[in-house]
């Protein structure tokens, strides 16, 4: 097991697991690259970014992380502070604020090389919500592959939404080098562990046992437990099964099929699927989940694996 209690989390717990996608990012960051990670929402892909800048500046990276879901840049960007000085703190944090991601590349590269920092890491965590994507991406991964070669610059994108991994966005990003890495649940010691520190960090209890929680409600995702505990389990799996049939209902008049053959597919996850073939009504079905936040890929063999985001999912398409 991997947990690093030297670090706090937003949640206040210490870092769990990981190891094996933060060794991927690492090799991909010192390599110059341009990145995109995505999983299922509240896995905890915004606290592995995290942990992965804290990581790059102990190192005498400059880095710079974004959330694209921030209004105001002042509270989406984090950058070192102390080496850079208010002035240009405030310069980078206007471009962010105006979405010139762009000016920020190659401002912040030439911070890299004032300060003599030994690389730079650009973060644009919710990228599938920056104006005209495709645009700024296409322009970032060429900029930051194809322009800079006297000290390594990495760009890493992370998204949750399903529908922007399958999207012409990430085809030509991926056609340009980039590479995807998908981050998948916590396994289930972890997820033990981090349930564990969090409900005596919070002096709460728990209403379920950890068996029931990750194989039949909430899965490994943190961020989906934690919403678990504030809302009482009865609430939660109430929410969860209105989120489930009001996606249904949409996807079912969109394709023009019954509401059983969908919750008939549901029940049955995980499913091996062909993501070449969009003739088949799988398929079809499975992408439009992806942008409702009920299933996602797994595209690490192939055919493909469609899984549930949370096998409370499955449980309620079984019942239903």
């Amino acid at each position: 097991m991997y947990i690093d209690q030297s670090y706090r989390t937003v949640a206040g717990t210490a870092f769990y697991n990981r190891l094996e996608e933060l060794r991927m990012l690492i090799d991909k960051v010192r390599k110059c690259s341009f990145t995109i990670i995505w999983g299922p929402r509240n896995v905890g892909k915004s606290e592995l970014l995290r942990y992965l800048v804290n990581k790059f500046k102990g190192e005498n990276w400059f880095t710079t992380y974004i959330d694209i879901r921030e209004v105001e840049a002042k509270y989406s960007i984090s950058i070192d502070f102390e080496k850079v000085g208010r002035k240009l703190l405030n310069t980078l944090a206007n471009l962010v604020e105006l979405g010139k991601f762009i000016d920020l590349l190659e401002r912040g590269f030439e911070v890299s090389k004032i300060l003599r920092a030994n690389g730079f890491l650009v973060i644009l965590d919710e990228a599938h919500l920056i104006e005209k994507p495709r645009v700024i991406l296409e322009a970032l991964i060429k900029r930051c592959l194809y322009v800079h070669r006297d000290r390594p610059v990495s760009v890493i994108v992370a998204t949750s939404e399903g529908h922007f991994v399958l999207s012409d966005e990430v085809r030509i990003l991926k056609s340009y080098g980039a590479v995807d890495i998908l981050i998948d649940h916590l396994d289930y010691e972890h997820f033990k562990a981090f349930t564990e520190e969090y409900v005596e960090l919070k002096s709460i209890a728990l209403e379920v046992s950890v068996d029931e929680l990750y194989y039949e409600l909430c899965g490994g995702i943190p961020g989906a437990f934690i919403a678990l505990t504030s809302q009482g389990v009865k609430r939660w799996i109430k929410d969860r099964r209105v989120e489930l049939l009001r996606a249904i209902s949409l996807i079912a008049k969109e394709l023009k099929v019954k509401r059983e053959a969908i919750l008939e597919f549901i029940a049955q996850l995980p499913i091996k699927i062909d993501p070449s073939d969009l003739t088949s009504q799988p398929t079809l079905i499975s992408q439009r989940l992806m942008i409702e936040n009920i299933v996602f890929y797994d595209p690490s063999e192939l055919p493909s694996i469609v899984k549930p985001q949370m096998p409370i999912y499955v449980k309620l398409a079984e019942s239903t």
